[in-house]
């Protein structure tokens, strides 16, 4: 199989708007599946576009429908600039903030790989069943 760079998939998905962190996992079959993680930020301008109030928490984001669309179109975006082989399959998208104080990063701003594949093992284990 060919070598891929994870590092180089996370770097383009994070260039999307709404993409704010992402961490890439291939699997046996050499499938992609992806944790994405957001900031409210980006969303603020169309809060009201995804029926959601300006108080709402990563968790109502991460759980709107048109918030997943959104994530799709980036997903889909990303994947028209990679090889097959680079291309996301299924993603995730965390319903906590990817930051130091979240355990996602490093104090540097790193993400926390091992971390990540043990916090996120059932969701990882889910998207390669689909």
């Amino acid at each position: 199989g060919s070598d891929i760079s994870p590092q180089r998939i996370e770097s383009i998905l994070k260039n999307e708007k709404y993409v704010a962190h992402a961490f890439v996992v291939g699997n046996a079959f050499g499938d992609l599946t992806t944790i994405i993680g957001i900031e409210k930020l980006p969303f603020i301008p169309i809060l009201e576009d995804l029926d959601l109030e300006k108080n709402c928490t990563i968790e109502n984001l991460a759980k709107s429908q048109k918030v997943n669309k959104i994530v799709i179109d980036a997903v889909e975006n990303t994947n028209k600039k990679l090889s097959h082989t680079e291309q996301i399959k299924n993603f995730f998208i965390s319903t906590v903030e990817f930051n130091h104080a979240s355990g996602h990063l490093t104090a540097s701003q790193k993400l926390r790989r091992d971390w990540l594949l043990e916090k996120y093992a059932e969701e990882i284990d889910a998207m390669n069943k689909r």
